[in-house]
This record gives structure tokens, sequence and C-alpha cells, in this order.
């Protein structure tokens, strides 16, 4: 299932697509002559699975560009957090300077203006720089800096077909703090949290005629950009290889 989603997204977004590519080609390369250095202990590679909880920034206040009376109409979006799991992947540079890929794709529920529209899904795709504390024995936290890539889809309540929501996929930034407790040579346990920073601008788009709204069919109305924001906290474990 994960390849497929890591191929869809090299098909439809190319930018992306070439910086995994090249991300994971380099690594590659350099795993292949790593082996004079791998006589520390630890290999260079580490792989983690992840459950994590997806808490997006809600409620989030928007102005809708529909003409009234009154000026211009308020709205509030809702965004409900999820669970769901997150892979991994670690390539260490050193025994303190690693990069991190990590993907995850979350579905939260859409409520706007007491309105079930049905469900956000967020595939946010994030690359962090980290640095890795070594002195604390089992235990090694770590924090890092990084850029993120989110592609929205909007599943559509069946039950209210009157509107439909879309997002702009976008760029962000992210924030990490976590730590691993090494259970074993090559297993151990991961806490780990991420704050992605992401703005994206929501459209709304009119599927029906709506007489006591007046809204025409296909009929799009502009809302002002948002920060989503995500917090995600997760818990799991890794793999080392050596």
């Amino acid at each position: 299932m994960l390849v497929f989603i890591f191929f869809d997204m090299i098909k439809k977004f190319k930018i992306l697509g070439l910086l995994l590519i090249g991300f994971l080609t380099v690594n590659i390369f350099s795993i292949t002559n790593a082996n004079a250095e791998e006589k520390r202990g630890e290999g260079k590679w580490m792989f983690r699975t992840r459950f994590v909880n997806v808490k997006p920034k809600s409620p989030i206040k928007l102005v809708a560009d529909i003409p009234s009376a009154e000026g211009d109409e308020e709205v509030f979006l809702k965004l409900k957090k999820s669970n769901t799991i997150e892979f991994d992947t670690t390539y260490f540079f050193s025994k303190t300077l690693a990069t991190e890929l990590s993907i995850l794709k979350s579905k939260n529920n859409v409520n706007l203006s007491g309105l079930d529209l049905g469900s956000l899904s967020l595939m946010p795709v994030t690359l962090t720089f980290q640095y890795h504390f070594v002195d604390l024995g089992k235990f090694k936290p770590y924090f890092g800096l990084g850029l993120n890539y989110t592609r929205f889809s909007y599943n559509k309540n069946k039950g209210y077909e009157l509107v439909t929501m879309e997002y702009k996929n976008d760029f962000g930034y992210a924030l990490q703090l976590g730590f691993d407790y090494k259970m074993s040579y090559n297993f151990g346990f991961n806490f780990d949290i991420k704050q992605i920073y992401l703005k994206t601008k929501p459209s709304i788009k009119a599927d029906n005629y709506d007489e006591n709204n007046q809204f025409q069919e296909g009929e799009k109305f502009y809302l002002n950009k948002i920060n989503i924001n995500p917090l995600m906290i997760a818990v799991g474990f890794y793999y080392r290889v050596n």
C-alpha cells in the first residue's frame, strides 16, 4: 500500500518525486561505501513504525468571499483529530547527525459551521535533519528541523451534497523532538513529536443549486488562507540495521 502511495506522489508531484528519488539514491550509494565505519557497532540505517495521533488546529475562523448585505460571511472550520500509522527511514551521517524521511496519511472529519461535510485526508511527507544525543546510555533523545509537503484530498459526506470543499497542496516546515530507547542490539522503543507549520487556501464549490442560499451549480467561493498546523504525537518501535 505504501509503495503505491509513494509512486502516486512521484507521478503527481514531480518536484517532490525528484527530491525523494535523489534522497534515496544518495543514501543507497552512501550505505554501500560505509562498511569501514560500521566498526562502531551501529548501522547507518534505522526504520521506524509509529502509531500517531494527528491533531490539526481547530476551530479555524474563515472569511468566505460570498456577497451579502452584511459584508463577508464568517464561518468556522473544525477538524477533528485522528489516529493513523507513520513510516519513516533515518540515515545517520555520524553518531549524532542524521536525516529522517517520514510519511503518513490521516483522515480528519470536517465540520463547517455545524454542517458535517465529510473528511479531509492529509498526506504529509516530512524531511528533517536531526541531532542525536549519544552519551546517555540506552536513552537517546534527539531534535530536528525540516521541510514538509502535504497533499490534501477531500472526502464528501454523501448525506450533504450541496457543496464540495477543496484544499491547495502546499509546503511547510517542521519541528521535531523525540527519543529512542534501546531495548536490544537492533530493536528499540521510540517516542516522537512533530509540529508541522502548514498553510492552505480552501475553497467551497457548489455542486447543486440551492434555492435558499442561492448557490449556482459550479459556483466557487474562495476562503482566506488558513493555518492547519497539525501536531503529531507518536509512539512506536525501530529497527536499526547493522
